[in-house]
């Protein structure tokens, strides 16, 4: 028997205890001192020696995968897992941007804001494509933007077929939306609800002030902050699920407490609660870089108001307050996933949308599922080569590597010039053990 490979043991609140995270499982224990500078080694032992203190503890590690047995390959077993999620073809994942237009004019915004919108030759060829896709068991799709609320009309239309389409294929079909929450009402929230889109992104960039200032609308004046905090509260109430994101950077990551105070005082405690790391993600964003934090900055900051939230008494999701084990770091590194334009230009990222000289081609000219993989285009070809086992890349001898899966694939290669993003839980890992611990021992951290 031998101490897993991705063992990461930090210090307990109590003295002479220590909390151990087992990566590659999800599994977090605590454990004395000394049995956690055993765990956090490299090495085998012979079990009989850990059964006669504590036969207990040995079935608890194996169970929890901390300890395993000699001849597993865990780092293989990883990659097994990680190639099977990036090839299947039982799951479909498509981002749709039935328009780039936006009706707000936000600094770091990467987009331009193209008025035009998705035609019905685009929207039949987007449900032909999903058609082709036989023995189809999962499709997770996104409406993404610009702003996707200017089209609602596309997405009720579409919404209408694809359920169609997934009732005569036998697949189940989930969709989410990132939207800036402006233009939601009664009618809007319910149109939504009847399209399945049950799951939705929205921002708030700080308190009303602030935000005002960073969100602001392209046409008018009028505040941004109190309409969106209306349409959440709607959202709410019709029982959707809304994730807060607040994007920072050094300009406004002091003033994350104070938006965090409204959203408390505004009864929003059941939705969960993020920080959105600014990136130079287009040459124009990049004219501002001397605002934008590095990750270890966003560690630090994170584990601040993680502990602020959980003061506050908000729900803590878990893969954005928690690390989990991962397959892929997102979905763009699968095969059979695609952000299609409003134009029928097809993408592996939404960070790279309207920029054609990173298309994977036209939706209609793509080939067929069945043929994904031997006849990429260079860009999907560019999106399939990346890979965290490379060992020149430094990712496949870190303990993290099960929660990162390399990180974020479009910052490794284009912002990072081909050097792998590393996860926020690097740098704050053991702040984020403790405050789990304390969440699952039901004490405030």
């Amino acid at each position: 028997m031998k101490t897993s490979l991705y063992n990461n043991c930090r210090p307990a609140e109590v003295s002479g205890r220590a909390l151990a995270f087992n990566s590659f499982s999800g599994a977090l224990i605590e454990v004395s001192a000394e049995q956690a500078d055993f765990l956090a080694g490299r090495h085998s032992f012979d079990p009989s020696q850990v059964q006669e203190k504590d036969e207990n503890l040995l079935k608890d590690l194996y169970r929890n995968g901390f300890v395993v047995d000699d001849e597993v390959d865990e780092f293989a077993l990883l990659k097994t897992r990680h190639d099977r999620a990036k090839h299947s073809r039982h799951q479909l994942d498509i981002t749709i941007s039935p328009t780039l237009d936006c009706n707000f004019g936000c600094f770091y915004c990467y987009q331009g804001r193209l008025k035009e919108r998705m035609s019905q030759q685009v929207q039949d060829e987007i449900i032909d494509f999903i058609a082709q896709h036989e023995g189809l068991e999962e499709l997770k799709l996104s409406w993404f933007g610009g702003e996707p609320l200017l089209c609602l009309d596309i997405i009720e239309a579409m919404s209408e077929r694809i359920e169609e389409l997934s009732k005569k294929m036998g697949f189940t079909y989930s969709a989410q939306m990132t939207t800036n929450g402006y233009d939601l009402d009664k009618e809007r929230v319910a149109i939504l609800r009847k399209c399945h889109v049950d799951n939705l992104q929205i921002t708030l960039d700080g308190p009303p002030d602030l935000h005002d200032k960073r969100r602001n609308l392209v046409t008018r004046s009028n505040g941004t902050f109190w309409p969106i905090i209306e349409g959440i509260k709607l959202l709410n109430k019709a029982g959707s699920t809304v994730i807060i994101r607040s994007n920072v950077d050094k300009t406004n990551i002091d003033r994350v407490e104070e938006l965090i105070d409204i959203l408390a005082d505004e009864g929003l405690h059941q939705n969960s609660f993020y920080l959105g790391q600014v990136k130079p993600y287009s040459e124009q964003v990049k004219r501002v870089s001397k605002v934008f934090l590095s990750k270890a900055e966003m560690g630090e900051h994170d584990a601040r108001v993680q502990k602020y939230l959980a003061r506050k008494n908000f729900k803590a999701g878990a893969d954005v307050h928690f690390p989990e084990p991962k397959n892929t770091y997102c979905s763009a590194n699968r095969t059979h996933a695609y952000v299609i334009d409003h134009d029928g230009e097809t993408y592996k990222c939404w960070a790279e949308i309207g920029d054609h000289s990173l298309s994977l081609g036209q939706l209609r000219d793509l080939p067929p599922p069945e043929l994904a993989e031997e006849k990429m285009s260079p860009c999907a070809q560019r999106w399939h080569d990346w890979s965290p086992f490379d060992e020149e890349k430094g990712c496949a001898t870190c303990k993290m590597l099960p929660i990162c899966m390399g990180g974020c694939a479009f910052s490794g290669m284009t912002i990072l010039n081909n050097v792998p993003e590393c996860i926020k839980f690097k740098f704050n890992l053991e702040e984020t053990l403790v405050k789990k611990a304390a969440q699952l021992r039901r004490v405030p951290a």
